[in-house]
């Protein structure tokens, strides 16, 4: 209850410093962030009945003598804005020293920028002066877009920016999580409705394992059909606070889903087949510390995940990431410890059925350390880069790498533990009694075999 209460009051904490930076991400463009970018989908890769579009709606009251340079573009066409210099410098706004002496522009071009406006087909400049228009910049092709703007009387101004999507409000690198999560929705369901046709044709022989792993198969199910419905509604609709407090809701069930993932897998790997009292003390002594640290750390991966567009997320979500991934690996690690000593147990109790089924979850719990670790790894590194060029590259499938393997890795590790367990006329044997290995602490163990080798020794 103590590890409850401190996650909990954790939580408060952490949402607070959330809400915080979620609310400070806005699509704003003024003096001081000058520059804007963003993925976004035509209307022919993703579908929908809106015209995808950028809309720059101007905000802050105007000084009439104030003139505004708005330069739209695609990211695989900045080599044609600005001039490079003989030292690799690259200089995009005409100054007098590009005008006079690196002659990259006209006199008469100071304080534009330099673009070649011949050969950039998606480059859209436009000056706003005294009464300013809103701009609409329609968008033919999917890709990485740019706004970048200046003040040619060096005076203030602001803009709010919208990023409008042919298919509705989710950002474009959101969007992928919409379909995906539906289609592991209906894999769980799939799978859900397999296990009860085997549950009830063997009904009479159904063991507590069994019923454990139904719940597992509700919750998940559950879990993925909540996070389609709040994806959907963000989709639908502008953000509200029923949008943060649906947010929040579904980070939390990701986090204890996975949290309870690894405490099946430390059940398992300890021999137990039914509860017992043990388990509970047991968690709390020896995985205590980790599994919290991987209730809030997964938390934090996910609420970031699903609030702020994934290409605007740096360092902050890769520590948190990576303590994530640590986590797991320490308790990955932990399991795979106590497998042997539980399966020399079955072998001499001579649960041939338990023992096979033992020797594929350790087999699967040691690859998925190896994909943890993969993948852990490979969204280091995007968080690492987060420079326009990459972001142009990846900011398609970056969610994927970031937190969205998670769900594909759970959906196969419990997809697995159904075959294995499944109902079949072999069902007792899959909860046999007199396995009471697992009830030693291994420490006692490893004493025990020392005073063994002692004895042979004399």
């Amino acid at each position: 209850m103590k590890i409850l209460k401190t996650c909990f009051a954790n939580l408060a904490l952490l949402l607070g410093f959330f809400v915080s930076i979620t609310l400070a991400e806005k699509t704003l463009l003024n003096s001081k962030y000058r520059e804007l970018c963003n993925g976004i989908y035509s209307k022919s890769e993703s579908g929908g009945s809106l015209n995808p579009a950028i809309y720059i709606n101007w905000t802050q009251p105007w000084d009439q003598e104030n003139e505004i340079e708005v330069l739209i573009f695609r990211w695989k066409d900045i080599k044609q804005i600005g001039k490079s210099k003989e030292n690799g410098e690259r200089v995009y706004l005409c100054d007098y020293d590009a005008a006079y002496t690196d002659h990259f522009c006209e006199p008469e071009q100071i304080g534009f920028y330099i673009w070649n406006a011949t050969s950039a087909k998606t480059v859209h400049s436009q000056i706003v002066s005294s009464y300013p228009t809103n701009i609409v910049y329609s968008i033919n092709h999917s890709g990485y877009y740019c706004i970048w703007t200046h003040s040619l009387k060096n005076k203030p101004y602001q803009a709010l920016v919208n990023w409008q999507n042919a298919y509705g409000n989710l950002p474009a690198s959101q969007y992928p999580r919409l379909p995906l999560s539906g289609g592991i929705t209906i894999a769980y369901s799939v799978v859900l409705a397999l296990w009860m046709f085997f549950r009830f044709q063997y009904k009479n022989s159904i063991v507590p394992i069994q019923g454990v792993l139904l719940f597992f198969f509700c919750f998940s199910c559950t879990t993925q059909a909540l996070t389609s419905i709040v994806l959907d509604t963000k989709n639908l609709r502008d953000r509200t606070g029923f949008t943060w407090i649906s947010e929040f809701i579904v980070s939390v069930i990701f986090s204890l889903e996975k949290v309870l993932d690894f405490v099946l897998l430390l059940i398992f790997s300890w021999g137990y087949t039914r509860y017992s009292p043990k388990i509970t003390e047991r968690l709390m002594k020896q995985h205590g510390l980790p599994l919290g640290i991987l209730f809030l750390s997964l938390f934090s991966v996910k609420f970031f995940g699903i609030s702020i567009q994934s290409i605007h997320l740096g360092l902050w979500y890769g520590a948190f990431l990576i303590i994530a991934v640590s986590s797991s690996l320490v308790l990955l690690y932990q399991s795979l410890i106590y497998f042997p000593s539980t399966l020399q147990a079955m072998m001499e109790k001579r649960f041939t059925l338990l023992h096979g089924n033992y020797k594929v979850l350790r087999i699967s719990a040691a690859m998925t350390m190896v994909l943890n670790t993969v993948f852990g790894l490979v969204a280091f590194a995007f968080c690492a880069r987060t420079n326009h060029s990459s972001s142009s590259k990846i900011w398609k499938f970056r969610w994927f790498f970031m937190d969205g393997w998670m769900d594909a890795l759970h959906l196969i590790c419990l997809s697995l533990l159904a075959f294995l367990w499944r109902p079949s006329p072999r069902n007792l044997e899959l909860d046999p009694h007199g396995l009471n290995y697992p009830d030693f602490d291994p420490r006692l163990e490893e004493e025990l075999h020392l005073i063994q080798e002692d004895i042979n020794l004399t």
